[in-house]
């Protein structure tokens, strides 16, 4: 009885502070209609605009290419298994592996 009697409560207290925080947020003061008429007198649509010169930036690429460190894909196979560290950046191939690249055929029992 009494852990229901706090938990009314809780929710009750809750409650009010919630209603008093979020009238806070009401502004007293009428200044709003000071600034309205000041924005109000002000009106962009009157003033004379001139078209500026657009200059096309796409016409220079600024953009850098790089060269690919390989130029082709390797192919690789082995008989037993293929560990791959991509931490070290490199693939071991276990038992008569084999890896191509290119013009060149290298074929070994363990490739590092």
């Amino acid at each position: 009885m009494f852990t229901n009697l706090r938990s009314i409560l809780l929710v009750f207290l809750i409650f009010i502070f919630g209603i008093g925080w979020s009238t806070a947020q009401i502004n007293q003061n009428n200044n709003t209609n000071r600034l309205d008429n000041n924005l109000a007198s002000k009106d962009s649509l009157a003033q004379k605009i001139v078209p500026t010169q657009s200059i096309d930036t796409t016409k220079t690429d600024s953009t850098k290419v790089t060269k690919e460190f390989l130029e082709a894909n390797i192919r690789h196979k082995a008989t037993d298994y293929i560990s791959n560290d991509f931490a070290k950046e490199t693939a071991t191939l276990y038992n008569h592996a084999e890896l191509y690249y290119q013009d060149i055929e290298l074929k070994a029992g363990v490739i590092i």
